[in-house]
C-alpha cells in the first residue's frame, strides 16, 4: 500500500510549522526554542500521519481488490480515457488480454469457495509474474481477469500468452485439482475504440481459445 497521504500530511504539517516559527521567532532578538510548541508538532505530525494512513487505506480499497491485490472494475472505468489519451500522444497500441479461470464454479461447488479464493490468489500471483510493472491486471469479477498492457508494437499478443505458459510450467501448483485458464485479446484501436468494445472483443476471442485450447495449470 502506498503512502503518499501520509507523507503530504506530514510534509503540510511541518511547512506550517517552520512558517509558523520564522514569523513567531521573528517577533523577538535571539532565537529560542518554544517547548510546546515543539511537542504541539509532534502531536500534530502523529495526527496527520494517522489521517494520512486513512486516507492511504481508504484510496487502496477504492481502486484495489481485497483478493487478489490487483485493481478492480471501477479503477478500470476510471484510468481508461487517461490510458487511452496517453495512447493516442505517444501513437501507441493498447492490448487488452480477458482472462478466464475454466470450470472455476466447479471449483467452488466441488471443493468449496476456500479454495475457489485461493486458485483466485495463485493465478492473479502467475500473471503479476509473467507482465510488467507498467502493465494493470484488473480482476473485473467472479475468475475474470483483464489485462491493459500499452506498447508500440503487436508483440505482446503473442508474448504474454507465452510468458504465462512459462511461468505455469515452472511453478509448483499447490492444489491437486486441474486447473486451466483461456486467454482472449484485443488491440485499440483495431477491435475497438470503447473499454466495453474491446472487452466484447477480448472475449469472443477468448471463447474462441477455449474450443482451440487450454493453458493447464
Amino acid at each position: 500500500m502506498k503512502c503518499n497521504g501520509r507523507i503530504v500530511s506530514v510534509i503540510i504539517i511541518l511547512i506550517n510549522s517552520i512558517i509558523w516559527n520564522v514569523s513567531h521567532w521573528s517577533s523577538y532578538k535571539s532565537v529560542h526554542v518554544d517547548v510546546f510548541h515543539l511537542a504541539a508538532t509532534f502531536v500534530y505530525i502523529a495526527i496527520g500521519w494517522y489521517l494520512g494512513k486513512k486516507y492511504d487505506e481508504a484510496k487502496f480499497y477504492s481502486e484495489k481488490d481485497p483478493l487478489t491485490n490487483t485493481y478492480n472494475r471501477r479503477f478500470m472505468n476510471r484510468i481508461f480515457p487517461k490510458l487511452i489519451a496517453e495512447v493516442r500522444k505517444n501513437k501507441k497500441l493498447l492490448h487488452v488480454f480477458v482472462i478466464d479461470i475454466n470450470d472455476f464454479k466447479r471449483i467452488n461447488d466441488t471443493y468449496g469457495h476456500e479454495t475457489g479464493d485461493q486458485v483466485l490468489e495463485y493465478i492473479s500471483g502467475l500473471l503479476r509474474k509473467a507482465t510488467r510493472k507498467e502493465d494493470m491486471i484488473i480482476r473485473i469479477g467472479g475468475d475474470e481477469f483483464v489485462i491493459l498492457i500499452p506498447s508500440t508494437q503487436k508483440v505482446e499478443a503473442i508474448t504474454l500468452p507465452r510468458h504465462f505458459k512459462c511461468h505455469l510450467h515452472n511453478s509448483v501448483s499447490p492444489f491437486t485439482i486441474h486447473i486451466s485458464i483461456s486467454i482472449g485479446h484485443a488491440t485499440y484501436p483495431e477491435a475497438g475504440e470503447t473499454l466495453s468494445e474491446l472487452i466484447q472483443s477480448a472475449d469472443k476471442s477468448m471463447y474462441e481459445y477455449k474450443v482451440q485450447q487450454k493453458i493447464n495449470v
